[in-house]
C-alpha cells in the first residue's frame, strides 16, 4: 500500500484532491461506467471519530463508512466492488493516519490480551486480472463481482449464509427481485456460482497476519507458544493512529 505525501489542493478550485489511487479492478474488463482510478483527500479527524465511535447499532457498518467515505473521494463508491472499496478504505487509512495500525488480540490458549501492531504499507492486495470481465455468464446466470451497496441491502435484511452467495449474481432492481432470483435458481445454478467465487480467490486486499503469543503467566513460566493466523479488521479502532482500547 503506498504512502503518498499529502499535496494540498489547487486554491481556487471546485473541489481539489490530493491522493490518486488505482483500483484493483483497473486492468480488468469492468462493466461501462465502472471507474479505474480513485481521487481522493485524507480523512479529517472528524471523519475518524464518526468512524471509530460514532457507529449506530441500528445500521450495518459498511453502510455508516461508505458514508464517510464518500466525502473524500471522486467516485460513487456504492457502486464498487467490495474488493476495490477495501483497497480504497486501506490507502485511506494510511494516507491519513499512518502506517501502522494497533490491535488488541485475546490468545484463544492463555486468554491473555496481546498487543499486535500491524505495517498497513506491508499489506498484499492482489489485483484482478486482466483476463477477468465481467459479468460472466455461467448457464444463463449473470454473475458479478459482490458490490458494496448489495453488501449493504443484504445486511440491512434478515437472510441466511446461503443467501450470500446472491451477491454474486449481476442483478439491478434491490435486495428484493435479488433474493427472488437466487431462490428461484437451481442447485447446478449454486454449484456454477461456488465455482466462480472459488475463482477470485486471493483477489483484494489481505488482511491476515500471523500472531504468536509471548505471555507468561510468570516471569519464570516458558512463553505461551500459541500460534494463530488472524484477521484484521477494517473497522473501529483500525482508524485510529494511536494504540486502539481493547474491546470485545
Amino acid at each position: 500500500m503506498k504512502l503518498q505525501k499529502y499535496q494540498p489542493g489547487t486554491p481556487g478550485s471546485e473541489r481539489a484532491f490530493a491522493l490518486d489511487l488505482d483500483l484493483l479492478s483497473s486492468e480488468a474488463s469492468m462493466p461501462e461506467g465502472y471507474p479505474k482510478h480513485a481521487k481522493a483527500n485524507p480523512l479529517t479527524v472528524g471523519h475518524v471519530k464518526t468512524l471509530v465511535y460514532g457507529q449506530n447499532s441500528d445500521r450495518p457498518f459498511l453502510g455508516a463508512c461508505s458514508d464517510v467515505v464518500q466525502q473524500v473521494v471522486d467516485i460513487d463508491v456504492k457502486k464498487l466492488a467490495l474488493l476495490d472499496f477495501y483497497h480504497l478504505l486501506l490507502f485511506l487509512r494510511v494516507n491519513s493516519c499512518g502506517s501502522f495500525a494497533d490491535f488488541t488480540f485475546t490468545c484463544p490458549v492463555c486468554k491473555t490480551p496481546s498487543p499486535l501492531s500491524v505495517d498497513l504499507t506491508a499489506v498484499k492486495a492482489e489485483s484482478v486480472p486482466s483476463s477477468y470481465s465481467e459479468p460472466k455468464e455461467v448457464d444463463g446466470v449473470r454473475l458479478q463481482l459482490p458490490r458494496v451497496a448489495d453488501r449493504i441491502a443484504l445486511d440491512e435484511v434478515e437472510h441466511t449464509d446461503l443467501d450470500e452467495l446472491s451477491l454474486f449474481l449481476a442483478i439491478e432492481g434491490g435486495i428484493t427481485k435479488r433474493l427472488d432470483v437466487f431462490n428461484a435458481c437451481s442447485p447446478k445454478a449454486i454449484e456454477n456460482i461456488n465455482l466462480f467465487v472459488e475463482s477470485l480467490s486471493g483477489l483484494g486486499v489481505d488482511n491476515s497476519v500471523s500472531f504468536l503469543c509471548q505471555s507468561k503467566p510468570s516471569a519464570e513460566a516458558k512463553p505461551c507458544g500459541c500460534k494463530e493466523e488472524i484477521l484484521w479488521p477494517f473497522r473501529g479502532t483500525f482508524f485510529l493512529p494511536g494504540k486502539p482500547q481493547k474491546h470485545s
